[in-house]
């Protein structure tokens, strides 16, 4: 006994010992006997029951073992009724075509054996990408947080500093003045709507809207419109000028764009639409009318 090798599989234990399987033995036996009947030797070792039971095994193969060998015609009842080298021979080709088909079996085998590595190479691979896929979507969405962290303290910080810097810089609005900031926008928002004429007459049997009426025709224009006059009624007979109001903004334009052809107008020629102006906008449009007299009088 070799010690250690009756621990091993019957597969490695014949690999350490160098030996060929029971049935590589017993086919090399069968050979032998075959390549005896050949050779029509006498040698009593030859056993002729051993070729007619291995002729009766030989037609129970497939039908396509039996086309690659010379015994085509051959049939189980014929099989005693050949002699010996016959027999061996037709055994001897049928091993050749079930050795070749079994060296095709090997070759294919290999080819799967290659296969299949390679498919646990693959697979080893899909898994390792599968991993790193895993690993990338963690960093992305650790990366993802931070980058949601960093901008969100940054807008955090420059809130601060913006609403910091706006408290130094503007200063605190009283009660009283942002109700006048307020007023000051509504009364800006309401002159942007109306329009100022001055030089229209007092009548007193005829209405201010009447006349304003006339007026507009004068201009080819007919809009809604509310009208006032301004000021209390003096006891010289100064003419007041009117406040009219319209719906909105656009028919302003219209008439200031049109008031120019008053001066075409036998009835309305010393008639003047100026816009309603706030009381800041009125000294400034005075100090500039009086520039202008003044240079028209030096040139």
């Amino acid at each position: 006994m070799i010690e250690g090798v009756g621990l091993l599989p019957y597969s490695e234990r014949l690999q350490v010992l160098q030996l060929t399987t029971l049935a590589e033995r017993r086919s090399r036996g069968d050979l032998i006997e075959v390549w005896k009947a050949s050779q029509d030797t006498e040698d009593d070792a030859l056993d002729f029951d051993f070729l007619n039971n291995a002729g009766s095994v030989m037609f129970q193969w497939s039908e396509q073992v039996r086309k690659l060998t010379n015994c085509k015609n051959a049939t189980k009842t014929k099989v005693s009724e050949l002699d010996k080298k016959t027999l061996a021979n037709c055994l001897f080709e049928g091993y050749q075509a079930a050795q070749a088909s079994n060296a095709k079996y090997e070759a294919a085998k290999l080819c799967l054996e290659s296969i299949k590595t390679e498919m646990i190479t693959l697979q080893r691979s899909v898994l390792k990408l599968q991993q790193q896929l895993l690993e990338s979507q963690s960093n992305h969405a650790e990366l993802s947080a931070v980058v949601d962290s960093t901008v969100e303290n940054g807008i955090r910080s420059y809130s601060e500093v913006l609403s910091d810097t706006v408290r130094k810089s503007v200063p605190v609005l009283s009660a009283t003045k942002l109700k006048k900031a307020v007023k000051e926008a509504v009364s800006d928002d309401d002159r942007l709507r109306n329009v100022v004429v001055f030089g229209l007459k007092e009548q007193d049997l005829v209405h201010v809207d009447s006349q304003i009426t006339e007026l507009f025709d004068t201009l080819d224009e007919k809009p809604s419109f509310h009208a006032v006059r301004i000021g209390l009624q003096s006891k010289d007979e100064k003419v007041r000028p009117v406040k009219i109001s319209f719906c909105n903004a656009e028919i302003v334009h219209r008439i200031l764009t049109k008031a120019k052809n008053l001066k075409n107008s036998t009835k309305f020629r010393k008639v003047y639409i100026s816009p309603d102006r706030g009381p800041e906008e009125r000294i400034k449009h005075r100090q500039l009318v009086t520039e202008m007299r003044l240079l028209a009088a030096e040139n």
